[in-house]
């Protein structure tokens, strides 16, 4: 069975999962609109 707290570390370890990705997903979004504003 789970306990609570099992059950609140996986959540927050999924946050912050998505939010490392998102952050990465950013990044590359940047890049890549700072690469072809730069190339024109």
């Amino acid at each position: 069975m789970w306990d609570a707290a099992g059950i609140m570390t996986l959540a927050r370890n999924a946050v912050h999962a998505r939010r490392a990705a998102g952050h990465e997903n950013l990044r590359e979004a940047v890049d890549l609109l700072s690469r072809r504003s730069s190339s024109v």
